[in-house]
């Protein structure tokens, strides 16, 4: 077993096997202990896998070390290199790398008082050094492979930036208004983008492939699992890190979880305080607070709604963007597929006129895109959980499925550029967001 200690992020990363790019391909997280000797220093872990699914696979790797004990009882991992004499709970959770077989591959653990003197003595005869991983440990969100026929523009810069941050903070009104169009749906209720989407910003001298992550939040469901995946992965891949925070109102527990995940990282993060048009009597106690969560390289204030300070901070942005080829054609704005714009559209249009609750329980599937005469015909399937919430989207006599379609209907035919039949159908698939063979049919793979 091996371990690598940064430094600069104050994290422990312990290696089960030795890892080549493309090993991990999912993620879990799970509370953590440090072990410690008399001396306060570090001899090891214990890991809490009471909450993660498929304990069995998770462990196989690790129990193949001598170093390993596994207390099936308490579903307690514990991972000691030497005797202990304490036992340490992390405010931090351990962040699971897992293979495709589901066992667990390393863990990182996130170490408050890891530059104490000495504090990793007894690990020493483990270290290897951090420059000697593998950078790309984590799935990535893989850009396009060159395409001899596309002309890419002429660039210094290039790189992938996230745009992070808990729900109904403005994160999806950004992207929309950085590109310069409508790429993501947005919406008064929280969780409302579901999975990470591109939107591609590129000017003269820089291309910059920004991703709307899910906000975080405490996942319910599978779905709720998938999007908090979704939002975790664009950490590791991304060259510029953004955490987009409502200045109006102070920190709270779960930005505190977005900005561990942000230390842990090595690239740029960037503190976007988004929605200064609002009144703040509280503005200067909401700001220290902020940048307290983490060391910022640069803090941007903006109104996503209103465009203000968004020059500054594309500016900002391309200052760190890495020197390289653009990965996209320059007319490009998304690498969304037009039909799942289009399904979005439609579920915007519901999330605005439906209650709080229903809106979280559906999703827009695209049956049948077909080029008529007159106009492009579209069939969809807006699925629901209950056979209650489809007699409410239906409404009385249709009204409601009607107003859905009349009120998408000008934004598809935008995007499409041409007049659009819009057929809408609504059916029951109980409890799809806890199915797995419906949110793979649905479109939320892993």
């Amino acid at each position: 077993m091996h371990i690598s200690y940064d430094q600069e992020h104050g994290t422990l990363y312990w290696y089960m096997v030795e890892l080549e790019i493309g090993d991990v391909t999912d993620e879990d997280e799970c509370p953590v202990a440090l072990l410690c000797d008399a001396n306060q220093q570090v001899v090891g872990i214990r890991l809490d896998l009471n909450e993660v699914a498929q304990y069995e696979r998770v462990i196989a790797l690790a129990q193949l070390h001598p170093e390993v004990s596994w207390d099936e009882d308490e579903h307690l991992l514990t991972i000691a290199m030497a005797p202990f004499a304490q036992v340490l709970p992390l405010a931090e959770p351990a962040i699971i790398d897992l293979n495709q077989q589901g066992n667990m591959v390393g863990c990182d653990i996130a170490d408050v008082d890891h530059e104490l003197p000495g504090r990793y003595q007894p690990l020493h005869a483990f270290m290897i050094d951090v420059d000697d991983t593998p950078e790309d440990t984590l799935p990535s969100h893989t850009l396009p492979a060159s395409d001899e026929s596309i002309t890419l523009p002429a660039v210094e810069r290039a790189g992938v930036v996230a745009i992070l941050g808990r729900p109904n903070v403005g994160k999806s009104t950004l992207l929309n208004a950085l590109v310069g169009q409508k790429v993501a749906i947005t919406s008064p209720k929280p969780q409302t983008t579901r999975s990470a989407i591109r939107g591609i910003l590129t000017r003269d001298d820089a291309q910059i492939v920004f991703v709307d992550t899910p906000g975080i939040h405490r996942p319910r469901n599978r779905l709720g699992n998938y999007m908090m995946q979704q939002a975790r992965q664009s950490v590791p891949d991304a060259d510029v890190l953004c955490m987009v925070v409502d200045i109006t109102h102070m920190p709270n527990e779960l930005d505190e979880q977005i900005a561990a995940m942000i230390r842990r990282s090595r690239s740029p993060k960037i503190l976007v305080l988004n929605k200064i048009d609002r009144p703040n009597p509280h503005a200067t106690e909401c700001l220290t607070a902020f940048r307290a969560l983490v060391n910022w390289d640069m803090e941007v204030a903006i109104s996503a709604l209103k465009g203000e300070g968004l020059p500054t901070f594309v500016d900002e942005i391309v200052r760190r963007l890495p020197q390289g080829p653009a990965f996209y054609a320059a007319e490009q704005v998304t690498d969304q597929h037009e039909r799942d714009i289009c399904a979005e559209l439609v579920r915007e249009r519901i999330m605005h006129l439906i209650g709080d609750e229903i809106p979280y329980g559906i999703a827009v599937e695209v049956e049948e895109w077909e080029q008529r005469p007159r106009n492009l015909y579209m069939r969809m399937t807006i699925s629901v959980e209950k056979e209650s919430q489809k007699a409410i989207l239906i409404g009385k006599g249709g009204s409601m499925l009607r107003r859905i379609g009349s009120e998408a209907r000008p934004a598809i035919e935008q995007q499409v550029g041409q007049k659009v039949y819009l057929d809408l159908w609504v059916k029951p698939r109980t409890n799809w967001r806890d199915d797995p063979n419906a949110l793979n049919w649905l479109g939320y793979r892993k």
